[in-house]
């Protein structure tokens, strides 16, 4: 009889579980989908992107560079890993690794206004204000009214204005 009750319970805490574990997935993972399941099958680099941007926008930069990482290990031809990878860097005030992945994303595609941007955000963030609007005057004048290029203007405009304060968004 001990047996049998031993199993019994076995079999209910199997159960109970086994549901827990497929709620949890479910609740933490609504954001999968099978597109993504075969896109992390077939390249492993597609999925770990994903995943940088996913946490990068959810502004976890630490999950955010290390996803970026793996992608760029994947795949180091991957100018959105490279970028991704630097900004992550930049929010965690890595700055050194920054400047290495920015070197890499420049011999790849060059100084866009995308890459401009970013080094005008990165040398906001160490501070170096007068860098900072030569990179976003040349992203301005390379595509001009670029949104995120004038957010960026409206950011470093916010601390040039105000000396010792930082704006609430670095």
């Amino acid at each position: 009889m001990g047996v049998s009750l031993s199993r019994q319970f076995a079999t209910l805490l199997l159960a109970v579980l086994v549901s827990s574990c497929n709620a949890t997935a479910g609740a933490k993972r609504h954001w999968w989908s099978s597109e993504d399941r075969e896109l992390a099958v077939k390249r492993p680099s597609d999925h770990a992107l994903y995943q940088g941007k996913l946490h990068f926008r959810n502004r976890d930069y630490g999950l955010a560079e290390k996803y970026f990482r793996y992608a760029v290990e994947e795949n180091a031809t991957s100018t959105d890993a490279w970028l991704g990878l630097a900004a992550s860097y930049d929010n965690l005030r890595r700055f050194d690794l920054a400047r290495r992945a920015y070197k890499v994303v420049i011999k790849q595609i060059g100084y866009t206004p995308t890459v401009l941007n970013n080094l005008a955000y990165h040398h906001m963030l160490r501070g170096d204000l007068a860098q900072a609007r030569r990179y976003l005057d040349q992203a301005e004048q390379k595509d001009p009214g670029n949104p995120h290029v004038q957010n960026n203007y409206k950011l470093l405009n916010e601390w040039d204005t105000s000396p010792g304060a930082r704006p609430k968004r670095l």
